[in-house]
Formats: structure tokens, sequence, C-alpha cells
């Protein structure tokens, strides 16, 4: 699987916001930019803590009921290269920073767990990415489970991070399209940093992100993998998009 790619084992039917970026980012900026996010995490989505920080074994679940400061995400950041035990693959990779959330007050409960996957400070040309897996639906996680609350993510990430692409999907949509390397969603993410892509088809809605960029809404309502019409439309868009959005396209951002 590619490390830009949303996957889960029980999560596996639910849906996934990912987001990735090749420009370089200092061990400092990764824990100014995970501050950023938490706080904002934290001001849309007050109920989705406490969170467990799971980055390695110095850190390994250890409850977070309020942000950590700056100092301590640095630190974080720093046990999430270090864990990496060969110095030149630590300095390569960057970190790599886990968090998931307990969201029942202090009961454990999968329906409502929210995971959260950092990469960041990779070497120039190696790709940095934010991965936010959400639950399935279930009766009792209505409020987590959403299309609000999808886009509110989605957005906050574009924000935070200011990535070259990305996308909002079903997990299961990978395997409808029997395509592993997919980067289309039902809401993908392109920078203005991307240039000279195609023309869209007439039903592909446009949402302008700032100065940032765009957004492509591939359906009208959630994307549904048992859907023809739904995955057809992906399909287009894939064709249409795939080269723009691949790798070896990235390493020129």
């Amino acid at each position: 699987m590619a490390k830009n790619e949303c996957d889960g084992l029980w999560h596996n039917k639910g849906y996934c916001v990912s987001a990735t970026w090749h420009l370089y980012d200092s061990l400092d900026e990764c824990a100014r930019k995970t501050d950023e996010f938490l706080r904002g995490i934290a001001d849309l989505f007050p109920n989705w803590f406490p969170f467990f920080n799971s980055t390695s074994f110095k850190t390994a679940m250890k409850p977070l009921y309020e942000i950590p400061t700056l100092d301590e995400l640095k630190r974080t950041v720093v046990a999430g290269r270090d864990q990496h035990l060969i110095d030149s693959v630590a300095e390569a990779q960057g970190s790599s920073i886990i968090f998931s959330n307990d969201n029942a007050k202090g009961k454990s409960t999968f329906i409502r767990l929210i995971t959260i996957n950092i990469n960041c400070g990779a070497a120039p040309g190696r790709s940095n990415d934010v991965r936010i897996q959400f639950p399935p639906a279930f009766e009792g996680n209505e409020d987590i489970v959403n299309e609000e609350m999808y886009t509110k993510v989605f957005d906050l990430v574009v924000r935070c991070w200011n990535p070259r692409r990305g996308f909002l999907a079903p997990n299961l949509l990978r395997d409808a399209l029997n395509d592993t390397l997919t980067h289309i969603g039902w809401l993908t993410y392109i920078s203005n940093r991307i240039h000279d892509i195609p023309s869209l088809p007439e039903w592909a809605k446009i949402i302008p992100m700032e100065d940032r960029g765009y957004y492509i809404q591939s359906t009208e309502k959630l994307l549904d993998v048992n859907s023809l019409d739904d995955l057809k439309r992906v399909k287009a868009l894939h064709e249409l998009l795939s080269i723009f959005l691949e790798p070896q396209y990235l390493l020129h951002e």
C-alpha cells in the first residue's frame, strides 16, 4: 500500500481524509503545524478528546485531555523521528506521529475511534502526509460520521498543512475501482501549485479554497461505492487527473 493512501482494519468501511505534500518541513515546523491542527480539532470538535499519543514507546497511550504545549509536541515529533533505528532512515523519512481518541469519557469504544497519522519532516523529494481515519457508520456515532464532519476536517487539514493534493473518500473505494493507488475521492483537493489541469466534466463541482487551491466534488451526496453511477464519475476523474497527482509529478513541487 502506498504510504499516502487510507487504509484500516475494522475501519475499512469508514471514510478517510488523506493529504500529501513534498515541500520540506523542519521538525520545528512539523510541531507548529501539528499544534495548529490539534487546536483546530479542539475548537471544532471538543468531544473528540481525550486522544492517546501512541507515537512511540516513549509516548505510548499517554492521554491528551488538553492540547500539548508546543515544547511537548516538539518532543513528540523528535520521538516520532527517533523510532527509526537507523539514523539515515530517520533523516530521510522524518517523523511519524500517531494520535487516536478514546472519545467516550474514559470508556473505550471502537465505534467512535478516530485515528490521526502525521508524517512530516521527510527529506526533500520524499512525501509527507496526513491521514485521518473515521469509523464506519453505527448507531450512536452519527455526530462524528457525517458529511459536515468530514468536510470540516478536510478543510482544516488543507488550512494547516497546505498540501499539494488530497482526497476524502470511503476506504472501500480502492477495492471498488480495483486500483490501490487512486488519489481521487468524493472530494479531491488540488493545490494551485499544480498547473495545466484539463477541463473537467460538467457534473464535477469546483469549490475554491481561498488562495490555496480547490476541491472537486464528484457526486452531490457522499460517494456510495455500491453505486455504479458514482463509481463511473470517480473513474472519469481518475483518468483525467491521475497523471497530475502521481508522486513523480509531485516531486517538482
